[in-house]
This record gives structure tokens, sequence and C-alpha cells, in this order.
């Protein structure tokens, strides 16, 4: 008798409880899923642009996840901003191989960055993949590494 009076009394606000409380852990959950939380940080994606980068660009993609630099990151958006050799070919060829996210050149881009809380551009017209991987490595990966066996230097 006093658990059904109870349960008249205060069944509302105990359903209303548990429903915001459900709410809370599904908006917990999404937050989890897709903005890939690590060690209570929201990872940045990785933004390369290149050119006629035909001769290294598929190995520089393959040496940024054999080297586990793109587990520091969400994702690996690559951007062809007017190549006139075959580097849009093989990048589309390593985004639905290894899954990585391919643009031929800049426009409409916006609603694409807009999704990033935070991203890290590299322009590799202007600098060479080894130098690039360098740079990733000194300050991404050497602070905390996640591999031991990552090289120091990649490259002469």
């Amino acid at each position: 008798m006093l658990v059904e009076t109870l349960l008249e009394k205060y069944g509302a606000f105990v359903v209303i409880f548990f429903a915001i409380i459900g709410v809370l852990y599904i908006m917990h959950l999404f937050s989890l899923i897709f903005l890939r939380k690590k060690a209570g940080k929201i990872m940045p994606a990785l933004f390369i642009l290149v050119e006629n980068a035909q001769d290294e660009i598929e190995g520089f993609i393959r040496n940024l996840f054999n080297a586990g630099i793109m587990e520091r990151f969400l994702e690996l958006n690559v951007i062809d901003v007017g190549s006139g050799d075959e580097t849009l070919e093989i990048l589309k060829r390593l985004s639905e191989e290894i899954g990585i996210n391919v643009f031929e050149g800049i426009n409409g881009l916006e609603n694409e960055i807009l999704k990033y809380p935070y991203m890290i551009l590299m322009d590799l017209r202007k600098m060479k993949p080894v130098e690039a991987l360098n740079c990733l490595l000194s300050n991404f990966i050497e602070k905390t590494k996640i591999r031991t066996n990552i090289p120091e230097k990649i490259g002469p």
C-alpha cells in the first residue's frame, strides 16, 4: 500500500528524472562517437593540400598511417587543388582502400571544414613530404609517442 502511494505521488518525478539521465547519457555517447574524444581531448582533423604529387602522395599517406601519426587525428582530408597528373586518381583509390576523404578543389568545402572543432592544414605544395612527416612527428608524436618504433626522422 505504501509503495503504491509513493508511486502515485512521485511516479511522474521518477520517470522524468530517469528520462533526463537517459537523454544526458545519449548526448555523452554522441559526443564520444562523433567527436572521438581521447584522454579528455578532442582530436583535430588533418587537412592536406596537394597538387601534382603523383610520385610521392601515396607513400606520404601510407607513412601517416604506418608511423602512427593518424592515431592523433580524427580524420585525414586531402584536397587536390588542380593537379594535371594522376594525383587525384591515386587519392580516389586510397580513399576506397584506407578511408581518407578526398576533395577536388576548395570550392564548397566550407561545410566540411565547419564539421570539426579543430583542424590542422598542411600545404604539400610548399613543402616536401619528408619535411611534412618530420613536422608531424616532432609536433604531435615525440611528446607522447604512440608506438615505440616510430623513427626520429624519416628520410635523409
